[in-house]
């Protein structure tokens, strides 16, 4: 065969280019130097030789081996260049066998260096023929058996290495492994954790010699992205210039790198394994045959770690819903439940922290967060009011001094509770207004989580679930749940945090009906308790009004005859003193039986200006003389310029009021003491005439708060049965209220008890009608005109101490009295025209009980028609005008004439004084008419 060398070296390169596979390296180059590249990215020495055996092309790695250039290589004999002197000859008689056998030859030889060191390769020939069958090149490859030794070895202490760990541990040993072998300075492990596949968290990394954090990264303007997209990635130098934006490259000062993907099961990339190293690359035949056996391994862990990732989530989640489903068992309040819940989830399910967020109706604005007070949190016409929130200790920040969370849960800082809700308020109240569940799988990168961004996530936590509590219609609120780690909330996790919530949801539904039945059932308790108050009270008021009348009517009969025996005495005689003192008591019982009546039975007081002073002092009086010697009583009255204390009300009513109290007073000072009343005027806001404030104080024995709060209910005392029956305060504190004033208590034991009431100011005339100088004066006058008169009485009345009392004293009054205590005979006298006999000055004056006016239906029509021109007089008592008892009409009578009868008539009530009766009997004179009517028919029209 002759020789076929080509002329030039342009030449060989054309024709050899032949003989190089024709995939494309780099697609933006042409075809002639993509093949040339390729042919220079062959790991193993390539020789092309002519059929005489000169070198006509060399790749790069048979240049490094030989250590010589190109120049120094092309158009000589390969076995003058690399074989060694003792070996050319069979070099030479090994490329004519190749020549001759047109076969491949593969046999071990050594390769001399420009150095004159010696390295054994392993050959492996062939000879390429072309049409006619004439040969125009030997390809020969020579791989260093030195190397495949070492990466077999390699190899087989990887897979020892690896094979026996799972978990962290094997990928902390693989890329130790890796970059050991490869002698390169970096090696992670990543996985993906976004949907679109664009961001790795790492899960191994080693770096010079020692592991270091995790961290994630985005895959845009990486070469880990190449590797994603297209596999397998060898970038044997001049990475850093592929890939200028990638800053940790820059930081390694990054020349190689080698990438490949993890792949799952069913053919999904889920990770990646990339080396780096500050050096070209090695040996690529040792990258290639590490990075292709270990990415299988790699691959079944990772997707065996997410799948024991995935179950022990949704176990988590699991036992969560279990001690959930215990709690909801045994709530019995709702604030317990919530808070008990959101600990739960933090301490069962190892979760970052929970809270717990119920609807509400509207506010202005969202409440400032604060350590007392948990955030409302509030978008448009929803929000939501924080009522639990528990955060687990792994996630403090800050001093470590523990400060108690509002809800049960610790925390270093306070403003994490609160941010730990604000941080996920839009999604909280989105998923309320929805009603759908809201996960955000990373915070970090989540453009709704500006909170923690603008924060630097200060809260420690990645991902959280919002889930709506609703049952039915009814939408109760939102549990949400973060977590530590990024991507927590699978489907699988999310299912039974749904279920979790719906559970909640649920058990807040029935806790709330449970507390609406039984706050229904309490009130309906306090109803039937107040009901049974009021038929206590109605009783009370029954047997006050049936005892009403007998016991005026003693009152009455004593009032009288004190009067007339103080008549028989000169003023300076002894017993005049104590027959006043009489007088007052029979006053002070009278205002007893008025209270009483008007706190059972609500009837209206008879109201009028009085100096509250002028009262103090004159109980003062009584007091010290009715009162135990062993207790003092003192007056503090202070008057502005002399003016008085004046108030409108019923005096014999606030009387009763001082007694009450100051009785209560003297039971509670068992030895000595002192009760102090003080009075005096105070300026109000609200009310311009200002307030008499009137203090009632004891040295006793005191109480404790929970008596004091029920001293004022109907019959609540802490006296024995035979010392109280709980009426006097109730009956105070109905008549201060009636009186438009105000009542509270202040205690302490073995200090005393004050009670303080304050009444509206009067600034009204004192003079005016119904005040006691008009009184007095239509009194005086009145008394004059009946003096001589002469006039007959006609005293309708049963034969009582009280009846009695009354004709004596009209008699003293110069009238002529004469009794009738037979109801037939007083309805026989009324019904006669004898009394219309007489007009003016002579016409007969009727004086009736208003027992007889209820009792008989005749005798009322009779007083009806008769009162416009005979004065009547009407004895009352209260008891009948109440409706509360005594007598009752026939089927022929009606109340309604009985009620009119007695609102024409002038009524004098029991007991009442001798000027008392004088007074009512001249103004029943006043007001009839001076002519009677011609006939009775005219009077029966008039009527």
């Amino acid at each position: 065969m002759g020789e076929q060398r080509p002329s030039s070296d342009e030449g060989v390169r054309t024709e050899s280019e032949s003989l190089i596979p024709s995939e494309s390296v780099n697609s933006d180059a042409s075809p002639s130097d993509s093949l040339s590249q390729f042919f220079d990215m062959i790991p193993s020495i390539v020789l092309v030789l002519d059929a005489q055996g000169r070198i006509v092309r060399v790749n790069q790695a048979a240049l490094q081996a030989g250590g010589y250039t190109q120049a120094e290589m092309v158009n000589r004999l390969f076995w003058e260049v690399l074989a060694r002197p003792e070996d050319i000859e069979a070099a030479r008689m090994g490329f004519e066998s190749i020549l001759a056998g047109r076969q491949s030859d593969r046999r071990p030889a050594f390769l001399r260096d420009n150095l004159g060191e010696d390295h054994l390769y392993s050959w492996h020939s062939r000879a390429v023929s072309n049409e006619q069958g004439d040969v125009q090149w030997v390809i020969s490859t020579g791989i260093d058996i030195n190397e495949e030794r070492r990466v077999e070895q390699t190899l087989r202490r990887l897979t020892m290495t690896v094979s026996a760990s799972i978990g962290d541990t094997f990928f902390r040993t693989l890329v130790t492994a890796l970059a050991e072998a490869l002698e390169m300075e970096y090696a992670f492990i990543g996985e993906l954790i976004r949907p679109d596949l664009r961001r790795v968290r790492t899960i191994a990394v080693y770096r010079d010699g020692q592991f270091v954090d995790n961290f994630e990264f985005d895959l845009d303007g990486k070469p880990c992205s190449d590797v994603v997209a297209r596999a397998f990635c060898i970038h044997e130098s001049g990475i850093r210039s592929l890939f200028p934006g990638d800053a940790l490259l820059d930081e390694l000062g990054a020349e190689s790198y080698v990438g490949i993907p993890l792949q799952d099961s069913g053919g999904r990339t889920t990770g990646i394994i990339a080396v780096v190293g500050r050096n070209p690359l090695r040996s690529r035949m040792m990258v290639e045959a590490m990075l292709s056996i270990t990415a299988a391994r790699a691959s079944a862990e990772l997707e065996r770690r997410c799948a024991e990732d995935v179950q022990m989530r949704t176990n988590r989640a699991l036992r969560t819903l279990s001690e959930v489903n215990r709690t909801i068992v045994h709530a019995e309040q709702e604030d317990e439940l919530v808070e008990t819940v959101c600990r739960s989830i933090v301490t069962e399910g190892n979760y970052h922290s929970a809270w717990i967020g119920l609807g509400q109706p509207s506010v202005a604005a969202p409440v400032p967060s604060s350590p007392e007070h948990l955030p409302v949190l509030q978008r448009g016409a929803d929000s939501l009011q924080t009522r639990a929130c528990y955060i687990s200790s792994m996630a403090m920040l800050g001093p470590q001094q523990e400060i108690p969370c509002p809800t049960g849960g610790l925390c270093h800082d306070v403003d994490v509770i609160s941010g730990s809700c604000l941080a996920t308020s839009r999604h909280a109240l989105r998923s309320y207004a929805t009603g759908a569940e809201q996960i955000v799988q990373d915070v970090t990168v989540e453009s709704d989580c500006e909170y923690l961004q603008e924060h630097g996530n200060n809260l420690r936590y990645r991902a959280m679930i919002a889930l709506p509590l609703q049952h039915g219609s009814e939408k109760a609120g939102v549990l949400c749940v973060c977590a530590f780690e990024p991507h927590a909330f699978g489907p699988r996790e999310a299912e039974v945090l749904t279920r979790l919530a719906d559970e909640l949801a649920y058990a807040l539904s029935a806790l709330r009906i449970r507390t609406d039945r039984e706050r229904a059932e309490s009130e309906l308790s306090q109803r039937d308790e107040q009901l049974r108050q009021a038929q206590k009270l109605e009783a009370v008021g029954t047997l006050a009004g049936g005892m009403a009348h007998d016991f005026k009517n003693l009152l009455t009969a004593i009032s009288g005859y004190t009067s007339l025996a103080k008549r028989t005495m000169a003023p300076d005689h002894p017993a005049v003193r104590s027959l006043e003192l009489v007088e007052q008591a029979a006053a002070q019982a009278d205002g007893i039986i008025k209270s009483l009546l008007t706190f059972c039975q609500k009837a209206p007081a008879s109201k009028r200006p009085f100096d509250l002073a002028v009262l103090i002092a004159e109980s003062v009086r009584f007091l010290r003389h009715v009162l135990p010697s062993r207790i003092e009583v003192r007056e503090e009255v202070s008057c502005a310029d002399g003016h008085g204390l004046w108030i409108l009300g019923d005096q014999n009513q606030i009387k009763q009021v001082i007694l009450n109290l100051a009785i209560n007073a003297r039971d509670a000072i068992s030895r000595q003491g002192t009760v102090t009343l003080s009075a005096e005027e105070v300026a109000s806001k609200s009310t311009e005439n200002g307030l008499i404030r009137l203090v009632v104080r004891d040295t006793g024995s005191g109480m404790e708060e929970d008596v004091s709060k029920r001293i004022f209910d109907p019959f609540f005392t802490t006296k024995s049965p035979d010392m109280g029956t709980g009426l006097g305060l109730a009956v105070v504190h109905g008549i201060v209220q009636d009186h438009g004033g105000t009542i509270r208590v202040a205690s302490t034991p073995d200090v005393g008890t004050e009670f303080f009431l304050a009444f509206p100011c009067y600034r009204g005339s004192k003079q005016g009608p119904g005040s006691p100088e008009a009184v007095e004066q239509d009194g005086a006058a009145a008394t004059g005109a009946l003096v001589g008169l002469g006039r007959t009485v006609h005293l309708l009345a049963d034969d009582t101490l009280s009846t009695s009392i009354v004709a004596g004293e009209l008699r003293a009054a110069g009238l002529v009295v004469r009794c009738i205590h037979d109801l037939s005979q007083a309805s026989d006298l009324l019904d006669g025209a004898s009394l219309l006999a007489h007009s003016g000055a002579s016409a007969p004056i009727v004086v009736v009980d208003e027992s007889w006016i209820w009792a008989n239906p005749t005798l009322t029509r009779h007083i009806t028609c008769l009162q416009q021109y005979i004065p009547t007089l009407v004895l009352a008592d209260g008891k009948h005008r109440t409706g509360t008892g005594g007598g009752r009409q026939d089927e022929s009578g009606s109340p309604a004439e009985s009620a009119a009868a007695l609102e024409r008539a002038v009524t004098i009530p029991r007991p009442f004084r001798p000027s008392d009766l004088i007074d009512a009997t001249a103004r029943a004179v006043a007001q009839v008419q001076d002519q009677p009517p011609n006939n009775d028919s005219e009077m029966r029209d008039d009527s």
